[in-house]
């Protein structure tokens, strides 16, 4: 049976987060939105309530993998879903719509005593395939390699694998619930590696963000990006439109550009 990490703060998460309700058919408007794990951490949860302060609409926000967003939405439970990964035809079918809203860079993060800054592709599949052992077989410090990866259904999981390992599998020494839990772990564990939307990764100064080939993420000619969608079901109401209008507004994007992202609203 596969180890899962387990910290303090996951109770206070699920406190917060609270239990699924269904969108209020009520007079008052409320955006109950199911954002990703790596974009409530990336936004810091700051545009909706941004949005709730400038427009006094009351927003509440539940944090889940992109799937389980997305099932929300589905089902009733949400009026906004935020994504990490696009959605299926299927989806679009039922009337639901994605807007992308920016990219961000997929860092491969790393305890700083591995002792590596900068690795080749096929490096970081060796790693993450589990043929390298140990960080003095990339150029790094004599250590155990400690791979902690976030659960199969999160989006990170599901973009790494398609971005970065190509044919090669990936193989765990640890799992990650949320993809946010795996950053914690490696700050947490020497010669631990993990990957994680750059916008959350370059607000910890005590982890290690990877150059891959010599290009640093969010250089222009970075690899590995993973896109934000907003994700909406039917035909949007006024109040929903006004939130897409808030989301094209040159706040929202200063405040994308601000964490290093890429707006794609125009």
């Amino acid at each position: 049976m596969k180890r899962h990490l387990v910290f303090l703060f996951s109770a206070f998460m699920v406190f917060i987060y609270g239990l699924a309700v269904p969108v209020s058919a009520g007079p008052e408007f409320v955006l109950n939105a199911a954002c990703s794990s790596q974009i409530a951490e990336a936004f810091q949860r700051e545009l909706l309530e941004r949005f709730m302060t400038d427009s006094g609409v009351k927003v509440k926000v539940h944090v889940f993998s992109s799937d389980v967003c997305l099932d929300r939405l589905r089902n009733g439970f949400s009026n906004l879903a935020g994504s990490t990964v696009p959605i299926s035809q299927a989806d679009r079918n039922t009337g639901m719509i994605e807007i992308p809203m920016c990219k961000d860079p997929m860092a491969v993060i790393v305890n700083p005593e591995s002792g590596v800054t900068d690795l080749t592709l096929s490096q970081i599949r060796r790693i993450f395939s589990g043929s390298v052992t140990n960080w003095k077989d990339v150029g790094g410090n004599d250590l155990p390699v400690v791979r902690i990866i976030p659960a199969a259904n999160t989006g990170a999981c599901i973009n790494f694998k398609q971005q970065v390992m190509g044919p090669f599998e990936i193989s765990d020494d640890l799992i990650a619930g949320k993809t946010f839990t795996a950053l914690t772990g490696v700050r947490s564990i020497p010669g631990s590696v993990s990957f994680i939307a750059g916008a959350i990764a370059r607000k910890h100064k005590d982890i290690t963000m990877l150059s891959v080939n010599g290009v640093s993420p969010g250089a222009g000619s970075y690899p590995f990006y993973q896109t934000f969608y907003m994700v909406l079901k039917g035909e949007p109401s006024p109040m929903m439109k006004e939130v897409i209008k808030y989301m094209l507004s040159d706040k929202a994007r200063q405040h994308m550009v601000d964490r290093g992202m890429v707006p794609l609203l125009n």
